[in-house]
């Protein structure tokens, strides 16, 4: 069991999140970049979907992929009063297919998990099927501009909610005979009503370096790089000396 099988406590540990100004962000990146004046917006590793709430404030249609069945239950349960259930699907973000098609998608919290150059184009050729001409791929925190290394004995925090606290441990370390190839763990500690249940999450990804990705796809001839930016702000592009805080990519379809 993993804690995705608990979408509650998944929920709790990432609620420091103000959900309401990233759906506007997101909003604004795609009414101000996007050519794609449509409103049907794919969210990927879409989790318990805390975006499509406001999402649909915004007039977007939204649709969440997934891999894992428990939480994608949440999230349509959580949303049914707004958002068919049919707008949920469990797929493989490496390799998938829709029969419709979408003019936003969004990825976030570095959730792009591939392990080598064959899943990332695989990923990609996905994605380029079914997004819109004009349409944006909006990446938070998949680009490793700085090393993965960097903050791995400063990764923890404790956050309470709903008479939940939570416990999150990061740690990282690069896995020896590969190519940029790192493994990420995640230690949970869950104290709900005096009982704790813990938690130990292990992905394994490949780091996707900023020259790396350019390289990637100036090749494909299907994207252009519209920009990187730090905080999440259009008006802080990411450049050698800038300071780096959860970075964003922002890709159009061409």
């Amino acid at each position: 069991m993993t804690i995705y099988d608990y979408p509650k406590y998944y929920d709790v540990a990432f609620s420091f999140r103000d959900y309401e100004q990233e759906a506007k962000f997101l909003d604004f990146c795609n009414q101000n970049l996007s050519s794609a004046k449509t409103n049907k917006i794919l969210e990927i590793g879409c989790g318990h979907a805390p975006h499509a709430g406001e999402l649909s404030k915004l007039g977007y249609k939204y649709f969440g992929l997934d891999i894992n069945q428990k939480i994608l239950n949440f999230a349509r349960n959580q949303w049914n009063q707004i958002i068919a259930p049919n707008h949920f699907f469990q797929k493989d973000m490496i390799s998938f297919e829709f029969e419709d098609t979408f003019d936003f998608i969004y990825i976030m919290l570095g959730s792009l998990c591939t392990n080598n150059d064959a899943q990332m184009k695989s990923h990609f050729d996905s994605i380029s099927k079914c997004l819109n001409s004009g349409g944006l791929y909006f990446m938070d925190y998949c680009i490793q501009f700085e090393d993965p290394l960097k903050y791995q004995n400063e990764n923890e925090y404790i956050i309470e909610k709903d008479d939940i606290k939570i416990r999150s441990r990061f740690n990282i370390r690069s896995l020896q005979g590969t190519e940029n190839l790192f493994e990420e763990a995640w230690n949970i500690d869950v104290i709900d009503k005096g009982i704790t249940h813990s938690f130990e999450m292990l992905e394994k990804s490949k780091a996707i370096y900023p020259d790396d990705f350019l390289e990637f796809i100036n090749k494909r001839k299907d994207f252009e790089i519209i920009g990187w930016f730090s905080e999440w702000n259009l008006e802080k592009p990411i450049h050698k000396e800038s300071e780096i805080i959860r970075p964003i990519v922002i890709l159009k379809k061409l």
